[in-house]
C-alpha cells in the first residue's frame, strides 16, 4: 500500500520535470502560445485582455501578468496601475521592445522578467515603479533609454549584459543599485561603481550609494545627464581638467558641494558656483553650497537648463539687470525660492512668464533683500 501512494505523486513530478510549460497553477513564462483564449501548448484557459496594442494573461494565483504581445510601433500606451493583486510582470517570449513609459507609476509592481527575444527597454520603461526589486536584463537588449528605471531605489542590483551598446542620458538616475557590467561589453564599464563608457571618456551614472568626496577621473570629457542627481550622500565632486562638457545640471538634487581643477580651462568656479569659461553664464548651483540666499554676480548674462533645480535651500536669489537668457528649466523645483529682479529687466518678465515669486526692485533702490519684503 506504501508504494501506491507514493506512485501518483511520483508519476505528478515527473510529468512537471518533462512537461513545465504546461501547470496551471502558475504561468510558465515564455511556454504558452495563446489562440483564441487557449494555450496550443497545454491547453490552459485564458482570458486575454487588452490595453491599447497590449495583450495580456492574468494569473491571480501567483500575482501574476503576463504580456502576451505588443506589435511593433504600435500605439505606445502605458499601465500606470496594475491591475489589483498582481505584482509580478512576465513578457512573453518574441516581444522585442519594452515602450517609453510602458509600466511608468506601478508602483505595486514588484519584479520582472524580460525574454531573450527583447533588444530595446524604452525612455521611462520602469520609472517610478519604486518598489520594483528584481528585474533581468537578458542578453540580447542592445539599448536602454533615459530614466528607464527612474527611481527604481529598491533595485539592490543591475547587471548590463554585453550585448547592451546604447545607453541613452542616465537610465538609472535616483538608483542605489549596484551597476555590474561584464569586462567584454564592448560599449560600457564600471570603475569605483560609476558607470561610464569603455573609453572612459564619458561618465553616464553615479549611484545614489556613493559617499563621501569623489574624484572624477582624468580623461573624462563629459559629465552625462543626470548622471549625480540626488547623490545626497557624496559631499562633494572634483571636475578634472579634461572636463569639456556638462549636460544640464547631472548634480540636480544632489546636496554636495563641487571643486573644479585650476588646470580646467572650460569652466570656473565663483564663490562655489560653476560657470562657463567665460564666466557670463551660469550653469550649476550645487545643493550642498552653505546659504539660503545667492546674488548672481554682475556680468552674468546667462542661466543655463536646470541650473538652481532641487535647490530647497534656497530662499532667495538676485539677478542682475544684464541677464538676458533663462532656460526655462533654470529654477524647476525651487519651491521655497523667490526672485529679486529689477524692474523692466528680462529677468522680470521671465518670472511673470514662468509664474514665479519675485519682488522686482525699482532704478533707485538697493538690490538687498529685507525679511519685510518675504510673502508670509
Amino acid at each position: 500500500m506504501k508504494k501506491k501512494r507514493l506512485l501518483i505523486p511520483g508519476l505528478l513530478i515527473l510529468a512537471a520535470l518533462l512537461f513545465p510549460g504546461c501547470a496551471k497553477t502558475a504561468p510558465q513564462p515564455h511556454a504558452h502560445t495563446w489562440e483564441n483564449r487557449k494555450c496550443v501548448t497545454c491547453g490552459e484557459e485564458k482570458e486575454i485582455h487588452r490595453l491599447g496594442n497590449w495583450e495580456y494573461v492574468l494569473w491571480e494565483e501567483s500575482g501574476t501578468m503576463e504580456m502576451v504581445s505588443f506589435p511593433e510601433n504600435a500605439e505606445e500606451v502605458p499601465f500606470r496601475e496594475l491591475p489589483e493583486g498582481i505584482s509580478s510582470v512576465q513578457v512573453a517570449d518574441g516581444i522585442t521592445a519594452i515602450p517609453d513609459d510602458a509600466f511608468w507609476g506601478c508602483e505595486t509592481l514588484v519584479d520582472v522578467t524580460l525574454p531573450q527575444t527583447v533588444r530595446t527597454i524604452g525612455k521611462g520603461a520602469f520609472g517610478q515603479c519604486v518598489n520594483l526589486t528584481q528585474v533581468n536584463i537578458p542578453e540580447g537588449v542592445t539599448s536602454i533609454g533615459d530614466s528607464a528605471f527612474f527611481p527604481c531605489g529598491s533595485l539592490t542590483q543591475l547587471t548590463i549584459p554585453d550585448s547592451v551598446t546604447s545607453i541613452e542620458g542616465n537610465p538609472f538616475q535616483y538608483m542605489s543599485a549596484e551597476i555590474q557590467v561584464s569586462p567584454e561589453n564592448p560599449a560600457f564599464s564600471v570603475t569605483d561603481g560609476v558607470l561610464f563608457n569603455k573609453e572612459h571618456t564619458r561618465l553616464i551614472a553615479c549611484p545614489c550609494s556613493k559617499a563621501g568626496a569623489y574624484e572624477i577621473p582624468e580623461g573624462v570629457r563629459e559629465i552625462g545627464a543626470h548622471a549625480f542627481q540626488n547623490c545626497d550622500d557624496l559631499t562633494d565632486v572634483t571636475i578634472p581638467a579634461s572636463v569639456v562638457s556638462i549636460e544640464r545640471n547631472p548634480f540636480a538634487y544632489a546636496q554636495l558641494e563641487l571643486k573644479l581643477s585650476p588646470e580646467n580651462s572650460y569652466f570656473s568656479l565663483v564663490d562655489g558656483v560653476l560657470f562657463d569659461e567665460t564666466g557670463t553664464k551660469l550653469l550649476v548651483y550645487p545643493g550642498g553650497r552653505v546659504g539660503d540666499t545667492y546674488e548672481i554676480p554682475e556680468g552674468t548674462t546667462g542661466i543655463g537648463e536646470f541650473a538652481f533645480t532641487g535647490s530647497q535651500q534656497l530662499s532667495s536669489v538676485t539677478v542682475p539687470e544684464n541677464v538676458t537668457a533663462i532656460a526655462p528649466s533654470a529654477f524647476w523645483n525651487c519651491e521655497n525660492l523667490r526672485l529679486y529682479v529689477w524692474d523692466g529687466s528680462y529677468a522680470l518678465q521671465y518670472a511673470r512668464e514662468h509664474r514665479l515669486d519675485f519682488f522686482y526692485i525699482l532704478a533707485d533702490m538697493e538690490p538687498e533683500i529685507d525679511e519685510s519684503d518675504m510673502l508670509d
